[in-house]
């Protein structure tokens, strides 16, 4: 038996590099720059992006040490989680700064 369940769309590389061509442009919102280009480069999920703070960027190494996740809950709403060492603690090369 088969499930004619669609596959979830994903940005191809063309698209992707348009997307950032395009983000290269914007300047009203520079914030939405890093956080777009962090996800579509690292893979990094959203949770985590929305954990970031300016602590947390190193450029002069050009790495972002993911530490804590920004977590929703209906109980205690917005919570910034810290991450289990070793195991969800990332250290991302920051590739923001490079073309890709």
């Amino acid at each position: 038996m088969s499930l004619d369940i669609p596959l979830p769309l994903t940005p191809i590389a063309e698209e992707a590099s348009h997307l950032l061509e395009y983000l290269e442009s914007e300047v009203r919102v520079p914030h939405w720059q890093i956080i777009i280009k962090l996800a579509i480069t690292t893979g990094m999920r959203r949770s985590k992006l929305y954990g970031l703070e300016f602590k947390h960027f190193d450029y002069k190494k050009s790495i972002v040490h993911v530490e804590q996740a920004l977590t929703y809950s209906k109980d205690d709403g917005y919570q910034v989680q810290k991450l289990e060492m070793g195991i969800y603690q990332q250290i991302i090369e920051m590739l923001l700064f490079r073309k890709l």
